[in-house]
């Protein structure tokens, strides 16, 4: 299994993910990158922005495969929903 590559559309995003996600102690990556080969089988998933809302964060995502942005959420426990 190839571990999918994560970037970020710029450091804003990529702090603000990444901060979020370890004070709830999982890292964002590692867990982004899991769900999108197990479901998804891509690549490459590129974060455009983030939304947070306390519980979650509303990603905009895309990905190698797709031609537009979809919006996925990040769950506090790590999981990921659309």
């Amino acid at each position: 299994m190839q571990q999918v590559t994560v970037e970020f559309e710029n450091v804003l995003t990529k702090q603000s993910v990444e901060d979020w996600a370890d004070a709830r102690e999982f890292i964002a990556k590692d867990m982004i990158s899991l769900h999108f080969e197990e479901k998804f089988g891509v690549e490459r998933v590129m974060i455009h922005s983030v939304d947070n809302q306390a519980d979650f964060l509303l990603l905009k995502v895309s990905t190698d495969q797709w031609s537009d942005h979809r919006e996925f959420v990040l769950t506090s426990i790590g999981s990921l929903a659309w």
